[in-house]
């Protein structure tokens, strides 16, 4: 037995099937790494992408891959970060009711400091 989505007027035009509520953030994935172990180490790390990342933002991606029509809000900031977090999830089909604070920043999660004087 599924679950109905709320329609408010009972139409289903628009309507999602879950929104997800928290966080979005990046993650940084390494390939397998020859010759890694434990201790000080440097390696070459041949590439390192950025995906989005966050438990909120996994949930809806994960839904919205299955097929599912999802929601995600959360808060980000005015960085760069933030702006390729928003393109994912224009991208992978996920409804934004996402807010975006000046001067907040996503790599961060905090509010940028502010330089006074020179």
């Amino acid at each position: 037995m599924g679950l109905t989505p709320f329609r408010p007027d009972g139409d289903s035009a628009g309507v999602l099937d879950v929104v997800a509520i928290g966080d979005i953030c990046v993650d940084f994935l390494t390939p397998p790494l020859r010759g890694f172990s434990l201790g000080d180490r440097q390696l070459w790390v041949p590439a390192l992408p950025m995906v989005p990342g966050g438990n909120a933002a996994n949930f809806a991606l994960g839904l919205a891959a299955l097929g599912a029509r999802v929601g995600l809000a959360a808060c980000l900031g005015d960085d760069p970060i933030s702006a390729f977090l928003a393109a994912q999830l224009r991208r992978r089909r996920v409804a934004s009711f996402v807010t975006f604070r000046e001067g907040m920043d996503a790599f961060l999660g905090k509010r940028k400091p502010v330089w006074k004087g020179s």
